[in-house]
């Protein structure tokens, strides 16, 4: 699988983690949620450099931004909204990692990373 595809996969997958997290956060659970978001969010943050083919794909920037509130705002959020910027990422992900793929050649889908 090309290596940008997969970044975007996972990418897709954590965030729709956060949705879990949060509700066990909530109930009390000691899961690191903030630590997760502040490393989800530094990990994604080179993601524009690494791959500048991805800068044109606005619904990107936005789960991107999107994640930047959710890490700034993790006790002031209600779940409710949570559970909505969250849904709308996943969303926003799935449809640039559709678009990304039918951009590239095939020959080039196959190659990079296979790990998920």
């Amino acid at each position: 699988m090309n290596s940008v595809i997969a970044y975007l996969t996972r990418f897709r997958n954590r965030f729709f983690k956060l949705l879990p997290m949060r509700e066990d956060w909530e109930a009390g659970a000691n899961n690191h949620l903030p630590e997760y978001l502040e490393n989800f969010y530094t990990n994604i943050s080179g993601l524009f450099i690494r791959c500048p083919e991805l800068n044109g794909y606005a619904s990107l920037l936005e789960a991107y931004n999107n994640l930047a509130v959710l890490c700034n705002s993790v006790n002031e959020i209600d779940f409710r909204k949570w559970r909505s910027i969250v849904l709308r990422s996943t969303k926003l992900i799935a449809s640039v990692l559709e678009k990304y793929t039918a951009s590239i050649p095939e020959t080039n889908k196959t190659r990079g990373d296979t790990d998920e």
